[in-house]
């Protein structure tokens, strides 16, 4: 690569992966460090992409944008691996109530985008008493095949460092930075939820929580569809499924609870109509925040030192786009986008 910018990339999640991809894609030289954890949020996320949310069932923010945009990028670096990532679904709104189904109803008749009634599912072998909403197009991206695949690449390519970031051990300079007695331009922080304990970015308003799923073996359960009926239901190949999508606050640990594990079972079994096998059952810890919008930009005092992070549980659909969006500010100097620029924390951060 060929360019006067050298950059460290602290965390390969998710938003680390993308973000050394367009680096990659830009000519833009650059590190990665990364202590890899198995339990890590982008590791343990189903990667949903949902174009609507919450209770009012409205269209997610930015989401005519940051759907195209994410399932072209994810298509690319498919591509370049030679891995399959990017499934198209259609999700089930299996509704317990008839508020529910009445809400649903209400926004069909709005002409809402991406929501309809689905005819013809008492075949499904999911328990139902009213008529099944559905959401189209939504997708499964494999998060975690990326992950594990960009990271054989980086590791031939000599791109990438597995250790713990030390930030004790940084120099900081006006114009450049020194790690480990090597020379960056930049340092973007882009470790998750361990972003909030760096002293450059621990004011920033981190809403951190739990959550975990269950991955299960049901042969008999049509892959076609994501399944929403409380929780969620994902086909992830090979008669798989991640099931899971709950938000702990307070936690004492990142380790699975024997607690989601009884709910969960429960709700299987009352929910399925045939046979499943538990094979795994997985935890992490989500960076979100209070605004539910991303940390994306650099310090206001220390201006070579960036973040990517506070994505949340939809980190799927937001990482491709604001990555790009970093990069090119590096590149070209354009502005990120208001709503997720740091530069709206300047305050506090400068404290």
């Amino acid at each position: 690569m060929s360019n006067n910018k050298n950059i460290l990339i602290i965390g390969q999640g998710i938003s680390g992966t993308m973000l050394s991809w367009y680096l990659q894609e830009a000519n833009i030289d650059f590190k990665i460090i990364d202590n890899p954890v198995p339990n890590s949020a982008s590791k343990v996320a189903a990667g949903i992409i949902n174009p609507v949310t919450g209770r009012r069932i409205v269209t997610t923010w930015m989401i005519e944008t940051l759907m195209p945009y994410a399932i072209d990028a994810y298509t690319q670096i498919g591509k370049q691996l030679n891995i399959d990532v990017v499934q198209k679904k259609e999700i089930l709104d299996i509704f317990t109530t008839a508020q529910m189904l009445d809400a649903f109803k209400k926004r069909v008749e709005e002409n809402a985008p991406y929501l309809s009634f689905e005819a013809n599912l008492d075949d499904i072998n999911v328990q139902h008493h009213l008529p099944i909403g559905t959401i189209s197009p939504s997708y499964i991206i494999a998060v975690k095949k990326i992950i594990e695949t960009w990271n054989d690449y980086l590791q031939t390519n000599n791109l990438i460092i597995a250790e713990r970031f030390n930030e004790n051990e940084l120099i900081i300079k006006d114009d450049c930075i020194f790690y480990q007695e090597k020379h960056y331009s930049h340092l973007i922080y882009a470790n998750g939820v361990e972003s909030a304990n760096s002293d450059y970015w621990k004011n920033l308003p981190f809403a951190p929580n739990k959550g975990e799923a269950l991955i299960i073996k049901c042969p008999q359960l049509d892959e076609k569809y994501i399944y929403k009926k409380g929780m969620t239901i994902a086909p992830i190949g090979d008669q798989k499924f991640w099931v899971g999508s709950n938000y702990i606050w307070e936690y004492k640990d990142e380790l699975p609870t024997e607690n989601f594990l009884m709910q969960t079972t429960n709700f299987l079994n009352e929910t399925l109509k045939c046979a499943y096998t538990i094979i795994d059952h997985q935890a992490g810890i989500r960076p979100a925040n209070i605004e539910r919008r991303p940390f994306v930009g650099f310090h206001p005092t220390y201006k070579n030192i960036g973040i990517l992070s506070g994505m949340g549980a939809k980190g799927t659909s937001l990482a491709p786009y604001f990555a790009n969006e970093l990069v090119q500010y590096i590149l070209n100097n354009k502005l990120i986008n208001p709503a997720v620029d740091v530069q709206r924390f300047s305050k506090i951060l400068q404290r």
